[in-house]
């Protein structure tokens, strides 16, 4: 008799645990939509489970932000609606059927608007040489080299608003859109309360990082290879007071291991114009060296050879 309350009791932890509501949970996640020469615009959707295995809350916005900071210009609900999954759905083998409930929508918005008054929609992710460059700190921010791209009072106020939890915020990824930088961040546990923001790094501040590295497309005549960064700034130097040249100094990665440097290198800006006009023949016989083209694509860091 005393075994046989006991299994019952079991059994009736069991189903109560098996029955347990699941804890809250809350997620907010924005999406790069598009952007133009001053705004830009996310897509924001937040996500409440309701304390439910059956039951959530979905409410999608579409955001238009300032790029001088996260001004919001205009924010509109797209959609909001509530799913239930059938609880009573017991074959394993088919998805539980789900309904969906209207509670609004918005038609007004059509996708051809969007695309027309955000024509970026697809922004450039950096490579992996331009993120080995960045330094984060959680009690400063985000840095290129030296150039601050959002500190962290910033990332705190406008990307979380202000929200104080346990968890640190992370940087999630970086994109070059039209004329600025985007920051995707992430904060929150995988269960309670977690966001994905977006926030816009100013034209100016993209502008300045930019300058430290070569366009992709560009195509360059390289002028002579060095040992030193000293030698490479001297030469250019000399070359440019005696033939009135566009030069450069980059840096040369190594190619097995990109984050050293192999070498430096002198550059003319205008390879491919001097390429179009048969002209890199002549350059090679003022400088003394044999010239031959390259891509930005190879190049690591632009020097600064003023004086």
């Amino acid at each position: 008799m005393k075994t046989g309350l006991i299994f019952a009791g079991l059994c009736l932890l069991a189903g109560t645990r098996l029955h347990a509501t699941p804890d809250h949970h809350i997620t907010v996640e924005e999406r790069f939509a598009g952007s133009n020469a001053s705004t830009y615009a996310v897509l924001r959707t937040e996500t409440d489970n309701l304390s439910s295995y059956y039951e959530s809350l979905r409410k999608v916005f579409l955001d238009e932000r300032s790029k001088d900071g996260k001004t919001t210009v205009k924010s509109t609900l797209l959609l909001d609606e509530k799913r239930t999954r059938d609880a009573g759905h017991a074959d394993p083998k088919t998805p539980a059927p789900v309904t969906v409930e209207i509670h609004s929508k918005d038609d007004s918005i059509s996708m051809a608007a969007i695309l027309e008054k955000f024509p970026v929609q697809a922004p450039r992710p950096w490579t992996e040489e331009e993120l080995k460059r960045l330094r984060i700190s959680k009690s400063e921010g985000i840095f290129f080299d030296r150039i601050l791209l959002a500190g962290a009072e910033r990332i705190t106020k406008d990307a979380f608003g202000g929200w104080e939890s346990e968890e640190e915020w992370q940087l999630v990824d970086v994109a070059d859109g039209f004329n600025s930088t985007f920051l995707r961040l992430s904060k929150g546990a995988e269960s309670g309360r977690r966001e994905i923001r977006v926030i816009c790094v100013d034209s100016e501040t993209t502008a300045q990082v930019r300058t430290q590295f070569p366009p992709r497309d560009e195509l360059y005549l390289l002028a002579g290879t060095y040992d030193t960064q000293d030698a490479a700034i001297s030469q250019a130097r000399k070359w440019i007071k005696e033939h009135h040249l566009h030069l450069e100094v980059w840096t040369l990665p190594d190619v097995n291991r990109p984050s050293r440097v192999a070498a430096y290198v002198i550059v003319d800006t205008e390879g491919l114009e001097k390429i179009r006009r048969l002209q890199s023949k002549s350059l090679s016989n003022s400088l003394g060296v044999e010239v031959e083209p390259i891509f930005g694509t190879a190049l690591g860091t632009r020097i600064d050879i003023s004086e």
